[in-house]
């Protein structure tokens, strides 16, 4: 770019007070004052010469006197005198003219008549008159001053991003002087996206997250736990604070009371939208990697986990994320103020979510064993390469040791003997049965895997991962033109994540879906794979790179977006107009007779009912209370009223009208008894689109 501005720009003016450039050819009188004529003689010899001088003639030009001129006296340059007595009796007026700058002429000195040099650059020539040619020097004007313009432009974007580049240097982690420096057009990009992914969200209410409520339902709970009004307080235990799984329920209940506790919730699931593609930024650079995969990591986001709904997982992601390269610059840089933030950050992880806790402890335990095997390398002696990597396992042990506690407490209210406590009607196995682990043949297993990439009904998930894989095909190709100084601790975690899937088990006592979570949180680190060649590289191929990821993650977004609202359209349509109707604090059954999606794989409206819960501080029976893993539990001896009744035939079915006050349904389509019953037992309050809200005549107090 700096090479077409300077072809384009003119040449600049001369400063004010300062002399025009001379001609070329031409001498400078300081010059001529010092003696360094042009004369070849004179630069041969080194000392001055007679130059032939020509008198103006009578008409008051300069053209020299007939006869020869006058030539040097000296012997040695009698040829070099004839040659120069011959080019002066050539010369043109233009040259006689600049002769004359040097030993002005009488004409000159009188300045009454200019000479025929001057008045060939002041008079046109009769060709000159007689063809004008005024249009083309304009149109060329007006081209060069577009493309002038254009420079100017480009090169005022250029400035601006250069000065935005030193400032983001201020905050950026990475260390490696030889890798690619962050750049701010990157990480515009990035925040476009992710915008983009949080308005997504934020637009509408209702998104197809089948467990969501669950994590809505719990978050109630804390909010109006010991109020005399509540019905929480009757049915649950308080929240164990210090409990995997409960820091979503805490943050989110509390901040609760100020917005509302759905409000609340979808906040943090807005962190998780954001958080994972920063967490991503930080680890790139931590690492040497360019921020522009981090873009990638906007689609991804919408995983499994985020269709099924496991919020208390999602919010733990970014955490997770963060902790990786946070323990490794603890141990490189040998710091206890970076031990601590990791350590707090393993801590805040464990009470976000037990499953990515584990997993990341034998991710850290991995690195660990990195930083350990290579300070043995490290130092001259055999004594300084035990202590170099003693300390780093020390300062991983310290990180890691405080949530250690916590960990074994909860592991006893989990499986232990207290998995038990409280009304719990789905409990986990202990060591003794190997947690009632269940695992899946190898055919099973790749079935299940296609289905972890499909979100939305279709190919299109497919085709995204599809073109996934291929990018990172050509990028790991392109990469091996430059080689990365830092160790591809991203990279193998993502490998390590993803072939889990076929070791772990397929689920656990108490606790279902355990390897299925894997490639979804393996995509959390897939960003590592999608680094671009440096500029200094190839330029051509940075620039197939970067548009090959802007590629990719449009098409996977505008997929969840055309099918969202689709969703939001055709199904959740009605949805919250019927539920505006319901008096807050009573109880509510959902009958559950279409939960599924035509659009979203899993069944987005299986726990619907309970951000009735978030919204009026309501009760439903089918809470997480009910586990063994849940930070929060029913009271012994509360009768839940789980009723698995979903059919059309609902209306007959006593226990409903009996133990709710009110009642909501989808897509029913009942005969004509189903519809007297109803009415017999119950008041339609509002129906809109599919759904519809009765209110009980015959519900008991609670």
């Amino acid at each position: 770019m700096k090479a077409l501005s300077a072809a384009l720009d003119p040449a600049p003016s001369s400063p004010v007070g300062t002399a025009p450039a001379e001609p070329t050819g031409s001498l400078a009188p300081s010059e001529a004052s010092k003696g360094n004529t042009s004369d070849p003689v004179a630069t041969s010899t080194g000392t001055p010469t007679n130059d032939t001088h020509t008198e103006p003639a009578a008409d008051g030009t300069n053209e020299p006197k007939d006869g020869p001129a006058p030539t040097s006296t000296r012997d040695d340059s009698e040829g070099k005198t004839a040659v120069a007595s011959e080019t002066a009796e050539d010369a043109t007026a233009t040259a006689t003219a600049t002769k004359s700058k040097t030993e002005p002429t009488s004409a000159t000195k009188s300045k009454t008549e200019p000479t025929s040099a001057t008045k060939s650059k002041t008079e046109p020539t009769s060709a000159t008159k007689s063809e004008p040619k005024a249009a083309a020097p304009a149109k060329v004007g007006g081209e060069r001053g577009l493309f002038a313009g254009v420079s100017a432009m480009v090169s005022f974007i250029t400035t601006r991003s250069r000065k935005l580049d030193e400032k983001l240097v201020r905050f950026d982690p990475n260390t490696d002087e030889t890798a690619d420096p962050l750049s701010a057009i990157s990480v515009f990009c990035l925040f476009v996206t992710i915008a983009f992914s949080v308005w997504m969200f934020l637009r509408w209410k209702y998104q197809p997250m089948q467990d969501l409520g669950h994590h809505v339902a719990l978050s109630a709970v804390v909010a109006d736990y010991g109020k005399p009004e509540s019905l929480y307080t009757r049915l649950y235990e308080p929240i164990d604070p210090l409990a995997a799984n409960s820091l979503l329920y805490q943050l989110a209940g509390n901040l609760g009371r100020l917005v509302g506790v759905t409000r609340a919730v979808r906040l943090f699931m807005v962190l998780y939208l954001a958080g994972v593609p920063l967490a991503n930024a930080y680890a790139l650079r931590v690492f040497g990697r360019n921020v522009w995969g981090a873009v990638v990591a906007v689609p991804l986001t919408y995983n499994m986990v985020f269709v099924a709904g496991f919020a208390n997982m999602l919010f733990a992601a970014p955490l997770m994320v963060m902790a990786i390269p946070l323990l490794h610059l603890a141990i490189k840089l040998r710091s206890w103020r970076r031990a601590l933030v990791a350590a707090l950050t393993i801590l805040l992880l464990f009470m976000g979510h037990a499953h990515l806790f584990m997993w990341t402890g034998f991710m850290l335990f991995l690195l660990t064993f990195g930083h350990v095997v290579y300070g043995f390398t490290q130092g001259p002696g055999f004594k300084k390469r035990i202590v170099h990597a003693a300390k780093s396992a020390g300062i991983a042990f310290l990180c890691v040791v405080p949530t250690l506690l916590f960990f074994a407490r909860w592991y006893s209210r989990t499986f232990g003997e207290g998995r038990t406590q409280g009304n719990v009607m789905n409990s986990t196995s202990g060591i003794e049965n190997h947690f009632g682990a269940v695992f899946r043949g190898p055919h099973e297993l790749f079935a299940t895997l296609v289905d972890t990439f499909e979100l939305t009904i279709g190919d299109r998930d497919v085709q995204g991962v599809l073109l996934l894989g291929l990018l990172a095909g050509v990028m790991f190709a392109i990469s091996r033109l430059s080689r990365l100084r830092q160790p591809p601790v991203l990279e193998l975690v993502f490998v390590i994540t993803m072939m889990s899937y076929f070791v772990l088990p397929d689920g656990l006592s108490g606790h279902d879906v355990l390897a299925q979570r894997q490639p979804s949180i393996a995509f959390w680190f897939v960003p590592a794979l999608f680094t671009p060649v440096a500029m200094r590289v190839s330029r051509l191929l940075r620039f197939v790179s970067v548009v090959g990821i802007g590629a990719v993650t449009v098409f996977m977004l505008s997929s969840w977006y055309d099918n969202l609202v689709l969703f939001q359209k055709n199904e959740v349509a009605g949805l919250e107009q019927v539920m505006s109707k319901a008096p807050p604090r009573q109880r509510l059954h959902y009958v559950k007779l279409d939960p599924g999606s035509r659009y979203f794989s899993w069944r987005p409206f299986w726990h619907i009912e309970k951000i009735y819960m978030g919204d009026k501080l309501g009760q439903t029976a089918d809470t997480p209370g009910i586990l063994s893993t849940s930070s929060i539990r029913y009271r012994t001896g509360v009768d839940i009223h789980r009723i698995g009744n979903h059919s059309p035939d609902w209306p007959n079915d006593a226990e409903i009208w009996k133990n709710f006050e009110l009642v909501l349904v989808r897509s029913w389509r009942p005969s004509t008894e189903q519809r007297v019953a109803a009415e017999r037992h119950g008041v339609l309050l509002q129906r809109s689109g599919a759904w519809e809200l009765w209110k009980s005549n015959e519900a008991t107090p609670p």
